[in-house]
Order: structure tokens, then C-alpha cells, then sequence
């Protein structure tokens, strides 16, 4: 099935990146101290922080609640 997501997404200033195979975005690294707004979306269940890196699981919980549309993609891959 494929993702109705680009395979790239710039989200909080940061691009995430879908490894091919794989069913999520890989964000930026954790650095320390960690990015407030990274930090919060953890806090909120928005993304997760696994293997050192953020982790986008499911960009629906972030994008269909701001009326993801295919119009929305222009500009990412």
C-alpha cells in the first residue's frame, strides 16, 4: 500500500525522510539539549524519539487534523 505522504516532509523546521520499505519518517537527531518544540511534540504523542533519532510513526495524526490535501504536497517529494 502506498503512503499517501511524500516521501520527504519538512515539518518544525526539520525534514523527515522515508526510508524505502520502512513505515515511517526519520527525523532529525536528538541533540542535547533537545529541540523544545521536538520535545513537546514527544510530549504530545505527535512523534516518538527511538535509536537516537526522532521518529514520525504517522504524519496523519499531525496533518489530517490541519486538512491534509494532495494540493498540500507541492514542493516535497
Amino acid at each position: 500500500m502506498r503512503s499517501k505522504y511524500p516521501r520527504i516532509l519538512e515539518l518544525w523546521g526539520h525534514t523527515w525522510t522515508k526510508p524505502k520499505g520502512r513505515r515511517v519518517w526519520l527525523g532529525p537527531a536528538i541533540t542535547d539539549p533537545e529541540d523544545h518544540t521536538l520535545a513537546g511534540a514527544v510530549e504530545y504523542q505527535r512523534i516518538v524519539r527511538r535509536d537516537g533519532s526522532y521518529v514520525l510513526e504517522d504524519p496523519g495524526i499531525i496533518f489530517d487534523r490541519f486538512g491534509w490535501d494532495e494540493d498540500a504536497e507541492e514542493g516535497m517529494t
